[in-house]
């Protein structure tokens, strides 16, 4: 799909004094802190009681909360091919049209297309981003689990506005190892929770999306949960 090309890792050490001086520097941290080598932080209490995450590297977070995924059912309409040749069945998703909206009112509208083994998202934005780049162009999609799928895009370069462009669920550097996998782990998240906001960069700007509820299109937060289970349910006739 893309030429591969080698990659070079970047570790980061951190001495135990800078992080006895990054503690001390957040003089509000409390006692009674447990450390957890494998994911190389400290789980910290705040004097008002709140727990927070604090790293080697001094920076701190609040902890994702722990969302548990609900089950939906999918209304979503489908359209299913079968090549006479190879037997290969394809599916592709009815059209949301404007699912999504951002602060100047420009709409996002998309289906999902599989054929072989990975869904593609195809997307309509009527804003412009520049050009959409073929494996430039990503979309982030942040989940109300807190979770961000990365995305890139896979189809030829467009520029203008209106124009369709498709998403896999990876990266360009998951193309170059098992990206099928890095995919099917995005596919699960994606089909349990519903997304939040949804950032397309292209070449000169990007823009966040936020759900855009119409008669027709009651809940766009579950663009992805109902569309994947559409697709999937189909595949598996």
């Amino acid at each position: 799909m893309i030429s591969e090309f080698m990659c070079l890792g970047k570790y980061y050490y951190f001495s135990s004094m800078k992080l006895k001086q990054s503690l001390k520097f957040l003089g509000f941290l409390a006692f009674g802190v447990c450390f957890s080598s494998a994911s190389a932080q400290i789980n910290a209490i705040t004097e008002k009681g709140d727990t927070i995450l604090v790293y080697e590297n001094g920076t701190w977070s609040k902890p994702k909360k722990e969302i548990e995924p609900t089950t939906i059912e999918s209304n979503v309409e489908v359209e299913k091919e079968k090549d006479e040749f190879s037997g290969e069945v394809s599916v592709t998703t009815e059209n949301w049209v404007a699912f999504g909206t951002n602060s100047t009112y420009n709409m996002l509208s998309g289906y999902v297309f599989q054929k072989s083994t990975v869904p593609v998202f195809y997307l309509i934005y009527t804003g412009d981003l520049g050009c959409m780049s073929q494996f430039s162009s990503t979309m982030k999609v942040k989940l109300s689990s807190g979770d961000i799928i990365d995305f890139i895009q896979m189809t030829d370069t467009e520029c203008g506005e209106n124009e369709l462009v498709g998403f896999l669920a990876c990266t360009k550097d998951d193309l170059k190892n098992d990206y099928k996998s890095v995919i099917d782990d995005n596919l699960k998240l994606l089909k349990a929770y519903d997304w939040e906001t949804i950032r397309i960069q292209g070449t000169e700007y990007y823009t966040d999306i936020k759900p855009r509820t119409t008669r027709k299109i009651e809940k766009p937060e579950q663009f992805f949960r109902q569309h994947i289970i559409a697709l999937q349910r189909n595949l598996l006739k």
